[in-house]
This record gives C-alpha cells, sequence and structure tokens, in this order.
C-alpha cells in the first residue's frame, strides 16, 4: 500500500503545474484563479480542497494515495498550514504539493487553525496539576508499608 501511494505522489509530482495568474503580496503562485474570500471559496464545491499558506489547493486527485492515510481528510475544507508544516518537512512533499494548486486566496491572513487549536487543548491538559495526585498516593503508601515492616523486623527480629 505505502509503495503505491508512493508511485501516485510521483505521478502527481511529474505533473505540469499550470500557468502563473495569480499574485498574492508580489509572490507569484501555479493556480489559475483568485478567492476574495473563505466564504466565497466554500460555495464552491464540487471538489476537496485545503488552502496552505493561502495557497488553495485541489485534493480530489491525491486523497486516495496520500502516503499518510486518512489524515489528510482533517485537511479538507480548512487552512492547514499548521497541520502540513508539522508532517512534511521535505521537499518531495512541497513539490507534490505544488503540482496540486490550483489557486490563491486573497486578504488571507493567517489564522489559528483546528490541528494548532488541539494541540494547545493538550498542551494545557498536561500541564495543569493533576486532580487527585496518583503517583504522590502510591509513593507515599508504599513509604507507610515500607515503614511497618522494618518495624515489625525490628521489634520481632
Amino acid at each position: 500500500l505505502f509503495l503505491e501511494s508512493l508511485a501516485c505522489a510521483e505521478d502527481l509530482v511529474l505533473q505540469e503545474v499550470v500557468g502563473t495568474e495569480c499574485t498574492r503580496q508580489g509572490d507569484v503562485g501555479h493556480g489559475t484563479r483568485e478567492w476574495a474570500s473563505l466564504e466565497e471559496l466554500r460555495e464552491a464545491n464540487g471538489f476537496s480542497w485545503t488552502i496552505i499558506d493561502g495557497r488553495v489547493y485541489a485534493l480530489d486527485e491525491f486523497i486516495p494515495c496520500h502516503p499518510g492515510g486518512k489524515l489528510i481528510w482533517l485537511s479538507v475544507g480548512e487552512d492547514s498550514s499548521d497541520l502540513f508544516h508539522a508532517h512534511h518537512a521535505s521537499q518531495v512533499a512541497k513539490t507534490a504539493l505544488a503540482s496540486l494548486e490550483i489557486g490563491c486566496l486573497l486578504n488571507s491572513s493567517p489564522g489559528v487553525g483546528p490541528l494548532r487549536v488541539e494541540l494547545n487543548n493538550r498542551v494545557a491538559r498536561l500541564l495543569r496539576a493533576p486532580v487527585s495526585p496518583t503517583a504522590e498516593a502510591i509513593a507515599m503508601t508504599m513509604l507507610f508499608l515500607f515503614a511497618i515492616w522494618a518495624l515489625l523486623c525490628y521489634t520481632r527480629g
């Protein structure tokens, strides 16, 4: 399954990239369409898309061969910049992504995406003090039992 996914990803990387009509803040992109807002993009039904760093990518061809499996479904219809950068550091992934670009989102500002919210919630839970100090209770119980055992050994010989 992984080898099939890798072959599919390589096929997408080798495809030609479309023209450069989409410009955003002086940066030339590969897409051919501009969306003024996220709402306008959401109204353009008919395909699975995601936004990464202000660029819009069509995912329909890539979803079945995504090497990461179902994780890609978290990015459909969302700004998945955090998710993409958290899992894809290689140039191969960025090249594959470039072949899926269909345009850009104008006036986009980097927001807090669902991945960042989830990570923040998990970190906050880990940093909270435990409600019942289980480890401390177990340690104190073991210390108490050791003291009783030592006392019994000393007095009973």
